[in-house]
């Protein structure tokens, strides 16, 4: 497969490379050097990065559907607005990542590493979070229904007006969070009991 000139395939080596927009869909990227690429509104559905090297790229408004992010590295990658839906994220380095308003539902998160993160507005309904480091992050907003965030570290985590309606928060660390108006009706907290 190529796109733009650049030959697509496990490996590849395509820093700081141009795919703004280009159709990415079922490319296999696994453990790519895709840093600083620019991937803004790429269509990266079903696509394989696993593994791969997304430090500093501009994944800002792509469509990432069912793509297969595990154990790729995304320390500061630019994902603002972007499509990660049923994306699979466990393990994975999100660390200074822009996240604000990107949505998430169903994604699998499951001991992502998110301290410090800003979050705002998020989508991350359904998502499997269990384990995950959210220390620090900002989740102000965010819609976090249903969302399972079992043993997750989310202490002095800014939470204002985030939903976590039916949410699971079973043995998670919520020491110092700030649950400032956030909806919690019908969440599992920590001690395995039931918000009203």
């Amino acid at each position: 497969m190529e796109v733009n000139g650049y030959k697509i395939e496990p490996g590849a080596k395509l820093p700081k490379v141009n795919f703004r927009g280009a159709d990415l869909s079922n490319a296999d990227l696994s453990n790519a050097d895709l840093s600083y690429a620019d991937l803004f509104g790429a269509n990266l559905t079903n696509a394989d990065l696993s593994g791969a090297f997304l430090l500093g790229a501009n994944m800002a408004h792509s469509n990432l559907l069912e793509a297969n992010l595990k154990s790729a590295n995304l320390k500061n990658a630019k994902l603002k607005n972007a499509n990660l839906s049923g994306a699979d994220l466990a393990e994975v380095d999100l660390s200074g990542a822009e996240l604000n308003k990107t949505v998430m539902q169903s994604a699998n998160l499951a001991r992502a590493k998110l301290a410090g993160n800003y979050l705002y507005g998020a989508n991350l309904s359904w998502a499997t979070m269990s384990n995950a480091d959210l220390s620090g992050a900002n989740l102000s907003w965010a819609k976090m229904a249903s969302t399972d965030l079992s043993g997750a570290n989310l202490t002095n985590a800014i939470m204002h007006l985030t939903n976590l309606t039916s949410a699971n928060l079973a043995n998670a660390d919520l020491t110092n969070v700030i649950l400032d108006s956030a909806i919690l009706t019908g969440a599992t907290m920590p001690d395995g009991t039931i918000h009203e």
